[in-house]
């Protein structure tokens, strides 16, 4: 495998219909950059607005105002506008290979464009197995312009607040400089809509609460998660992840309530009571339910029809822990938030998603099968809708923070960084200490390979400790 990378910043973008007014730089440029991995495929169409300077290979090549470029992926190599790009070192067959390029823009807010949408930040290109890989490195705060309108665009600034903290210090404890990228675009991190979805209020969200992020006894609470709505009460998360119990992530009842364990036990004034999936129904035929858990548990056909499906264990809140679904000739059982992804349907739109939660009852008459709940998402964490709720009682985002990941305690990132000389706390410790760059040990692995007898390569240290993922 051959990877090529080359890097685009892009120029200042005029306001225009589609992007928000005004659009200024952070206040406070961040010491750290994050690298969001936009997508991937064979092809995309990459926009400078203003156009841009390209250095790289030795030379530079100027772009005008509104340069359109298609990238694809030919072979190892990338093809820009139907040139193959080369770069000078000379490397063995089937070894990795890189390039640097750079579009170089004046301005103090450089975008670009991808098929129309525009970003902050450098977009790098990386030719891997085949495919384009698009990556954002945009500064944190700057990127966190583009994920809170994303997560929680509403109409109470304190709530708003909450999730630029709250999401500053989960990508904080996601940066990964051994790997490719650190976070996706989507929500199996944090979705990430770029310039075009920023909001003047959301921008304010995250100014007031610059460098601020979430600790716990001194260290950043690198675990911090959150979801749509927790129906009245969050989930511990060793109850719904396959892992140790983080001491500020535990259940945490909405509203001064008792702790239910009965579904239909009403909560005293919950916080997220205003969500529209405080209360849900979701219904399936018999065909319907089995295509989505034979896709889900690769349950062959000769497992034969299902029969039955229902709970087998509930944690101490009452949520579904274990699944039990009885086919003619197979029983399978599914456990924590992989019971979500198991139990697909289509909305009204024909959109698929996930059951919405696994505080469920479900039953079944003949054919059909009826799933009863409360909330949206795995409940771990912060309630986004509860945090809504909170603010529209006048809580402000620091106690919505302190209610929903109790012990924490609101830090300045650079105090953090200070604390932590010789290795800073919001990177995430993995087996090895090793804090080179992907790119520093891909080149690193091409020069070892080209010293390693047969080919065999030594593989040594692993990647970081897993982190809770916030997605919903």
């Amino acid at each position: 495998m051959k990877r090529w990378m080359l890097v685009f910043l892009g120029a200042t973008l005029a306001a225009s219909a589609t992007a928000p007014e005004p659009s200024p730089v952070p206040p406070q440029r961040s010491p750290v950059t994050v690298r969001v991995l936009l997508a991937k495929g064979s092809h995309f169409e990459v926009g400078l607005p203003q156009g841009g300077d390209l250095i790289g290979d030795r030379k530079t090549r100027h772009f005008p105002a509104s340069t359109e470029l298609r990238v694809e992926a030919d072979g190892a190599a990338l093809r820009i506008d139907g040139k193959i790009v080369h770069h000078a070192t000379l490397v063995p067959a089937g070894q990795p290979s890189a390039s640097h390029l750079h579009f170089l823009a004046e301005g103090n807010h450089a975008l670009f464009t991808v098929a129309g949408v525009p970003y902050r930040g450098t977009l790098t290109l990386d030719e891997v197995e085949g495919q384009v890989h698009l990556l954002d490195e945009v500064d944190l705060e700057a990127y966190l312009y583009g994920v809170v309108p994303r997560e929680l665009n509403t109409d109470t600034m304190e709530a708003e607040k909450a999730q630029a903290v709250v999401s500053r210090t989960y990508v904080l404890g996601h940066l990964h400089p051994e790997r490719e990228y650190d976070v996706a675009s989507g929500v199996e991190a944090q979705a990430y809509g770029g310039f075009r979805v920023e909001t003047i209020k959301t921008r304010q969200a995250v100014d007031q609460t610059a460098g601020q992020v979430l600790s716990y006894r001194g260290v950043l609470a690198r675990q911090v998660c959150f979801h749509a709505t927790c129906g009245g009460e969050t989930a511990a998360n060793e109850d719904v992840f396959d892992a140790a119990p983080v001491p500020y992530l535990r259940r945490v009842t909405e509203g001064g309530s008792k702790a239910m364990s009965d579904l239909d036990l009403p909560p005293a004034d919950p916080y997220c009571e205003c969500s529209p999936y405080y209360r849900w129904t979701v219904t399936w035929d018999q065909q319907q339910l089995e295509d989505s858990l034979r896709q889900a548990l690769k349950v062959p056909v000769t497992a034969g029809s299902l029969i039955d499906l229902r709970p087998v264990a509930l944690t101490a809140a009452g949520r579904v822990e274990k699944l039990e679904a009885r086919f003619t000739g197979a029983t399978e059982v599914m456990s924590g938030d992989a019971i979500r992804r198991a139990l697909t349907f289509r909305d009204t739109a024909g959109k698929r998603h996930n059951l919405y939660s696994t505080w469920f009852t479900i039953s079944h008459e003949g054919a059909v099968f009826t799933a009863t709940g409360r909330g949206w998402g795995h409940g771990v964490g912060m309630c986004q809708w509860g945090a809504i709720g909170m603010a529209r009682q006048g809580h402000s985002y620091d106690e919505i923070l302190r209610h929903y990941f109790p012990g924490t305690d609101m830090t300045a990132l650079s105090t953090l960084v200070a604390r932590e000389t010789q290795r800073p706390c919001f990177l995430n410790e993995g087996p090895s200490s090793s804090t080179k760059s992907w790119r520093h040990r891909r080149f690193s692995r091409r020069r070892s390979r080209r010293s390693t007898p047969s080919g065999r390569i030594s593989k040594t240290g692993s990647g970081p400790s897993s982190s809770v993922s916030s997605s919903l």
